[in-house]
């Protein structure tokens, strides 16, 4: 059965994945990028996400990484679309869970 720190999870999920598809369409359509609200982001999801923060340590361990002040748009595209993926996993993983 599911708990109530479960569903929390997933609407927070739901909101940080249609944030992250948003500004891949606004980037994708119109190619431009807000760099400061899409660093904020990443940044905010890595701090309070397990999986996310997990994920990063792995990828930080076995290829070196740069500030994303120096990230190319497409390469801060790129992390918004892992983070998508982790947070999609972890909703069907919760899902079987309950």
């Amino acid at each position: 059965m599911a708990n109530i720190k479960d569903t929390v999870d997933k609407f927070s999920n739901a909101k940080d994945i249609a944030e992250r598809q948003q500004i891949i369409y606004d980037y994708r359509t119109y190619g431009k990028i807000d760099r400061a609200n899409t660093i904020n982001k990443i940044i905010e999801l890595r701090a309070t996400n397990e999986q996310i923060a997990v994920a990063q340590w792995i990828e930080c361990t076995s290829q070196p990484s740069i500030p994303f002040e120096q990230a190319t748009d497409e390469q801060l595209i790129n992390e918004l679309e892992k983070q998508i993926a982790i947070l999609t996993i972890s909703d069907t993983t919760q899902g079987a869970n309950l």
